[in-house]
């Protein structure tokens, strides 16, 4: 299904739509809905700064686990691409604070601090300095204001790879202490696999 919306074409695919749907039905808890929201509320922070900045993507493509910006023809400066970087994880952040003070002040509801936690979480990764990060990506950027754009992706490359195997470490040494979660080390070896590639182009 193709529609335009503020001058942008947004195609979903109908796995995107089956995967929806099965995730409300299956869902009992809501938990994985919850997690879900709180990537949607990122993507639409950047969408909300492109649109602001006159910097509306052509294209958004829908599909299951992959959400495709295509950005509008022409070069953004710095300053802007940090700018629409930096929205996603501000309004993740936004919804959690939200989320807690609501829980806090005025409702506790359980449901309240999942939102909040989920929102927290991505938000914290997000802000990683790892290349395929929007973290990295502000980085990268943020020196190439100051230094050439091929120092600057030196040093990116380099705190990333520094970061990933961080990742990797600490994902293997839950396992190896007995926390039966493999999120983290899957997590440092999928971006490491995305570093790969994106060196190999």
């Amino acid at each position: 299904m193709t529609f335009e919306l503020f001058g942008c074409e947004i195609y979903i695919s109908v796995p995107f739509t089956a995967f929806v749907a099965l995730l409300f039905l299956t869902d009992k808890t809501g938990m994985m809905s919850i997690t879900a929201s709180a990537v949607i509320i990122h993507e639409l922070g950047h969408i909300a700064a492109m649109k602001i900045l006159s910097a509306m993507p052509r294209r958004i493509e829908l599909k299951p686990a992959v959400l495709h910006i295509i950005k509008p023809k022409g070069t953004l400066s710095y300053k802007k691409e940090i700018a629409i970087l930096a929205a996603g994880p501000l309004a993740g952040a936004v919804t959690a604070a939200m989320s807690a003070a609501i829980y806090f002040f005025a409702y506790k509801n359980e449901m309240l601090l999942w939102i909040c936690t989920s929102n927290m979480a991505l938000t914290a990764f997000n802000m990683l300095p790892i290349s395929e990060l929007d973290g990295g990506k502000i980085l990268e950027y943020s020196l190439s204001v100051k230094l050439s754009a091929g120092s600057a992706k030196k040093i990116s490359l380099i705190v990333s790879c520094i970061f990933i195997a961080v990742l990797i470490a600490v994902g293997a040494a839950m396992l190896l202490y007995g926390y039966n979660n493999i999120t983290v080390l899957i997590t440092g070896l999928y971006m490491l696999i995305l570093m790969l590639l994106k060196l190999r182009k």
